[in-house]
C-alpha cells in the first residue's frame, strides 16, 4: 500500500469515527493532492470558490 493510499485509508477511518461521509470526489481530491496533480492551494481555494456559488 503507498504512502497516499494509508494516508487516505486513515482520513477515511476519522471520518467514519466522527460520522461523516468521505466522497469519491473528495477522495480524488486529496489524491491528486497527495500525488502532485494538483496543489493544497489550489484544492483549498476551487473549494472555497465552490461554496461560495451555493
Amino acid at each position: 500500500m503507498s504512502r497516499e493510499d494509508k494516508i487516505i485509508k486513515a482520513v477515511e477511518s476519522n471520518f467514519a469515527l466522527e460520522g461523516m461521509k468521505f466522497s469519491v470526489r473528495e477522495k480524488k481530491i486529496m489524491q491528486d493532492c497527495l500525488s502532485g496533480k494538483t496543489s493544497f492551494d489550489a484544492a483549498i481555494q476551487n473549494a472555497i470558490a465552490r461554496y461560495k456559488r451555493s
